[in-house]
């Protein structure tokens, strides 16, 4: 985990060629993977760590209703300015998952949880609350980064110390998480691991898709049973 601040990056956030330009360039596998795990039953989406709303908007643009969630007010005060220019419905929120989940268990039925879970101390927590949020045969997603050789090298030596594609300090080896501990906290809490897909992204091409590789990023999709 880190300690990062990542509302420092607010005014940055919606340039896409700037300091979040590879979460702008994965967010377009990781929609489509979101989308093709979905029922036309599913529509309410709880978008926890929604940073600027990169993810939410994209998903409210696919006709699901999105609520956000981040405990950074500069975060989510660009992401509703922001929302506005497209006159986009999304209810955000600068609230902690701790005190969210007290009044919103089992409204949800899709949960998202991306690119947040290696920056925590207490993952299972997380899954834990996640599970909380989402309806019985709803949907749970969360993406993070493969605890391998592969992963510190590509996502944390080459990535911020060498192309300077994320700011420095973002990760740490120590936050990454394998595809089997995470299946294995969420069965305790009846989210079974029903798909997962890696993601691949060429930094000079800014091409990034969809794989069978889960050695670096990678998206998990869970259904709360």
């Amino acid at each position: 985990m880190t300690n990062f601040n990542f509302g420092q990056l607010a005014s940055k956030w919606w340039n896409p060629n700037g300091a979040m330009r590879s979460l702008h360039d994965i967010n377009i596998p990781r929609v489509k993977f979101i989308k093709n795990n979905i029922s036309n039953n599913h529509k309410n989406v709880l978008d926890i760590g929604c940073g600027a709303g990169i993810l939410a908007e994209a998903l409210t643009k696919i006709e699901l209703k999105v609520t956000g969630i981040d405990t950074s007010k500069e975060l989510i005060a660009i992401a509703q300015s922001h929302a506005k220019i497209d006159n986009l419905p999304i209810q955000y929120k600068n609230i902690s998952i701790a005190d969210y989940t007290k009044s919103h268990s089992k409204q949800f039925d899709i949960v998202t949880c991306l690119e947040l879970i290696e920056h925590l101390e207490n993952p299972e927590e997380l899954i834990k609350s996640i599970a909380k949020f989402c309806n019985p045969g709803g949907r749970a997603f969360i993406s993070t980064i493969n605890k391998t050789f592969t992963a510190w090298l590509l996502g944390i030596v080459a990535a911020e110390h060498i192309l300077n594609i994320i700011p420095k300090g973002t990760h740490s080896f120590e936050g990454f998480i394998k595809p089997s501990k995470l299946k294995s906290i969420a069965s305790k809490y009846n989210l079974t691991l029903t798909n997962a897909s890696g993601i691949d992204y060429n930094p000079f091409s800014r091409q990034a898709n969809q794989s069978n590789n889960l050695d670096i990023n990678y998206i998990l999709c869970f259904t709360k049973n």
